[in-house]
């Protein structure tokens, strides 16, 4: 307990720092990861802290699209469209931050709150019951909610001076406040920093307290072995959910977004995702898994060599210049050659991939209600029918796996004679995406059928 206590300290240096629009000079999903791995035990003590750690995991992700709206922002060609997007992708996220991040702190406080009503301690209300006031718990609760708001309105109150902007106001006579957009980013990152400094150190001071409170920390850890440990099934379903996690983000990460023949999101992130997936599951699932870490290391090597390629030809050459180029065209030859072993290693790792899955449906999935009233032939039946289901959502993912590598490759031997190539490579890489996000959704929700008394 007292190391989780430790990581959840940690995790407020990343949450801290004001944030300029959508750009974040500590980014914050750090913060979260950390964050949630503190709370992994304490989040199964008690309900509330779990609903936390659910909304915080959901924060993971809105960080991680703040920083493609990142991409989206470089992307625009004319500066007004840029300072536009700056405008709406703040309101957007300081929105979503809002949404989440004030339930999250609240419920965070609430189940400590709790879990000091049943557990003796000195730490989780200090300052309050010996004054009859608030505690330092409810203080620090309120406190996190006002800077969550102070965070996300000043991060987008300065970007409202587009609205102002002459490049598209002219002659309007509004004042044209945009030129002073620097200051006014200033003014209001200011007062952030200095609310958000106040607000880590009573943090690290606070969540420091907890983790010296030996009482509390005992209770908490003799508690957790005798009510936690034992649900073997508990463990299960949240490696199978990290897993599956891991399995919808590499999927995710295989999707090119290209800005000038550069790639954005390199497939090595998407190779790494899939390292953590076979991770996960390494546990859980029966049979030898040899081949699962071969195929995602072949995957991640063929991903670094077409990466270091790609870059290398684009940056001395074009796609016209293999057309007046031999040079080019050996080069640009090699990186095609390249980019099909890539393709034959991602349906291999897929292909792994889909082995443990349908691993996992075999040993955790398969529950009948009122199995004990049901004949054993009768049960066996619908389990099996269940599990037949399940196995046909991993036949679509391979289809569309196949139609997507064969699409990525199509697209660099034929990109410059059909100019919709890049199309039609989306959306075969969206139809894959789809499909393995169904396919895990519906295997999770029978491993957590098969285990929700546990």
């Amino acid at each position: 307990m007292k190391k989780g206590f430790l990581w959840i300290a940690f995790a407020f240096i990343f949450l801290f720092n004001p944030n300029i629009t959508v750009f974040d000079v500590l980014p914050d999903f750090i913060g979260y990861v950390l964050l949630i791995v503190g709370m992994s035990k304490i989040a199964d003590l008690n309900d509330t802290l779990g609903e936390a750690r659910k909304l915080f995991e959901r924060m993971i992700l809105i960080d991680l699209c703040k920083i493609l709206a990142i991409f989206w922002i470089f992307g625009m060609q004319a500066v007004g469209e840029r300072t536009s997007s700056m405008l709406l992708w703040s309101f957007v996220f300081g929105v979503l931050e809002m949404l989440c991040l004030i339930p999250a702190y609240q419920k965070l406080f609430d189940g400590m709150i709790s879990l000091g009503n049943f557990h003796e301690n000195t730490a989780v209300f200090f300052e309050g019951r010996q004054k009859g006031g608030k505690s330092i718990t409810e203080k620090l609760k309120g406190f996190s909610v006002f800077f969550v708001i102070l965070k996300a309105v000043l991060c987008f109150l300065p970007e409202m001076a587009d609205l102002t902007n002459t490049s598209y106001n002219e002659g309007s006579g509004v004042v044209d406040l945009y030129r002073y957009i620097g200051i006014m980013r200033f003014m209001a990152f200011l007062p952030v920093l200095v609310v958000g400094i106040v607000w880590l150190v009573r943090m690290l001071r606070y969540w420091k307290r907890i983790g010296r409170d030996e009482s509390f920390c005992t209770s908490l850890e003799q508690t957790y072995k005798e009510k936690v440990l034992p649900r073997t099934g508990l463990f299960i379903c949240r490696s199978v959910r990290i897993a599956f996690s891991a399995w919808i983000v590499a999927a995710i990460l295989t999707l090119d977004v290209r800005l000038e023949n550069f790639n954005f999101l390199p497939d090595i992130l998407a190779a790494v995702a899939f390292f953590i997936f076979f991770l996960r599951l390494k546990k859980h699932t029966p049979g030898k898994k040899a081949f699962s870490f071969v195929s995602m290391t072949a995957y991640a090597v063929t991903c670094v060599a077409s990466f270091v390629m790609q870059t290398y030809f684009f940056t001395t050459y074009s796609y016209s210049s293999i057309l007046r180029n031999d040079r080019a065209l050996l080069l640009y030859g090699i990186a095609v050659g390249i980019e099909c072993l890539k393709a034959a290693a991602f349906l291999v790792t897929v292909c792994a991939a889909l082995l443990e899955m349908r691993r996992v449906i075999v040993s955790h999935t398969g529950y009948v209600l009122g199995q004990t009233h049901v004949a054993p032939e009768t049960a066996q039946r619908q389990i099996a029918a269940e599990h037949k289901e399940l196995k046909r959502y991993l036949l679509y993912v391979i289809v569309a796996a196949v139609l997507y590598a064969v699409s990525d490759v199509s697209f660099e031997i034929f990109v410059l004679k059909v100019g919709f190539m890049g199309v039609l490579n989306m959306i075969c890489g969206l139809i894959f995406v789809a499909t393995a996000i169904k396919a895990q959704s519906e295997i999770l929700e029978s491993v957590k059928t098969k285990y929700m008394f546990d």
